[in-house]
């Protein structure tokens, strides 16, 4: 019996793939559970559908992801923090408040982008960062200076 999975089953799929299974299988395991649905040629065709829809708007995010580590390329941001005679923070500044700076930098969210350096910030002064985004990658340095 041909089936369209409503969540991930072991060793039969993922959710939303089309799959053929024994009858009983089907019927008394996956269907009665709500795991999958019979499969119909209009079914079938609302899901490739969905796929695509789905995959359009996945493309639309990634250039603009794109266009934003563009423009982030070379950028420096600014951060203020105390700081003792030494030049260490009182406070570390984590990765959560330099992803909010490169993004408002950036005009919008960067979802998706991992963000490298060494985290923690504890010591004022220029910080090289990475954003990877897939296989393209931003270097961006982040300046701490006293406030």
């Amino acid at each position: 019996m041909q089936i369209i999975l409503q969540k991930d089953v072991p060793k039969v799929g993922r959710k939303g793939d089309v799959a053929i299974v024994a009858d009983g299988y089907a019927q008394n395991a996956l269907i009665a559970k709500g795991l999958a649905v019979r499969a119909t040629p209009e079914k079938i065709a609302a899901l490739r559908a969905q796929k695509e829809r789905s995959q359009e708007i996945e493309d639309v995010q990634d250039s603009k992801v794109l266009e934003r580590l563009g423009k982030l390329a070379g950028t420096q941001v600014s951060l203020g923090a105390k700081v003792n005679e030494q030049g260490h923070l009182y406070q570390k500044i984590g990765e959560d408040v330099v992803r909010a700076a490169i993004e408002k930098a950036a005009g919008g969210t960067l979802a998706g982008v991992d963000l490298k350096g060494d985290f923690p910030i504890k010591e004022a002064g220029e910080h090289a960062l990475v954003l990877m985004y897939k296989e393209n990658a931003a270097a961006v340095s982040c300046i701490v200076k006293s406030t």
